[in-house]
């Protein structure tokens, strides 16, 4: 996952934030089998862009602009 901004403050910012690898997200999520899979899906992604197989945006996401 890619970050542009770091808010103080945000919806749930009674939990608390730490930053790791996706290696290192998948040891500490060992206890969620489903949460693993979502991180190691994101990671075989994240591989295939940088391998230059896929395109860092989708196009048709890159039209959507949030607030």
């Amino acid at each position: 996952m890619k970050s542009n901004q770091i808010y103080d403050d945000w919806a749930e910012s009674i939990r608390y934030r730490v930053w790791v690898t996706p290696d290192e997200a998948i040891v500490m999520l060992q206890n969620r089998p489903h949460m693993q899979e979502v991180v190691k899906r994101a990671k075989a992604m994240q591989n295939k862009i940088t391998a230059g197989i896929k395109p860092e945006l989708n196009p048709d996401l890159a039209k959507v602009k949030l607030d």
